[in-house]
């Protein structure tokens, strides 16, 4: 019989994190292109895609170029027909309400968090996780459900720092949308 195969291109630079401790790179113009992949998927038409999964580990690069990967948490949505609940992700990037609620479904708000952590991660160069300054996987779960956001860096610009404390919002309808976290990452990936 014939078995059915993915057959996808080799992205040669591997993920973000491992790209961040090889190369210095403009770390806004990489996230740049993470965000436009991210606002495609919540503009897909006839019904928007929540990646559920967003973290550097899941974003390889080719030529400088960012790509968004490993869609297994992935679900276009449609409320109308779907009553099914899906948590999936590592909690380290989950929003709140995906950590405390008690049938959680991923939303496209709770990929902007997961991005806004992303970029917290690779703006350090380290690609250390967003959280590291905690010993234990409780305390990080406990300080994300309590809305304690974690430490500024002195790397990271005032303007982005705003934007990520928005993306951080302990309420997910006062998380910005993916086209103004787009918006304002270009405007200073762009600044001289």
């Amino acid at each position: 019989g014939r078995l059915p195969c993915l057959v996808m291109p080799y992205y040669e630079d591997g993920d973000l994190v491992g790209y961040l401790t090889r190369a210095r790179v403009n770390i806004l113009e990489l996230m740049c292109d993470a965000v436009a992949g991210l606002e495609y998927l919540h503009n897909f038409q006839p019904h928007p895609v929540v990646h559920g999964d967003l973290k550097a580990h899941n974003m390889l690069l080719d030529n400088g170029h960012v790509q968004l990967a490993d869609f297994g948490a992935s679900k276009m949505l449609d409320m109308s027909l779907s009553t099914s609940s899906r948590m999936a992700g590592t909690y380290w990037w989950m929003s709140p309400e995906l950590l405390v609620d008690a049938d959680p479904k991923p939303t496209t708000v709770s990929d902007v968090w997961a991005f806004g952590m992303t970029v917290l991660q690779a703006s350090v160069f380290t690609g250390k996780n967003p959280y590291s300054h905690l010993k234990s996987d409780p305390a990080v779960i406990m300080s994300v459900v309590q809305g304690q956001l974690p430490p500024q860096p002195p790397e990271i610009d005032s303007t982005i720092w705003a934007l990520l404390k928005r993306c951080f919002s302990f309420d997910p309808t006062k998380r910005p949308r993916v086209e103004t976290v787009s918006i304002v990452l270009n405007i200073v990936a762009s600044a001289p």
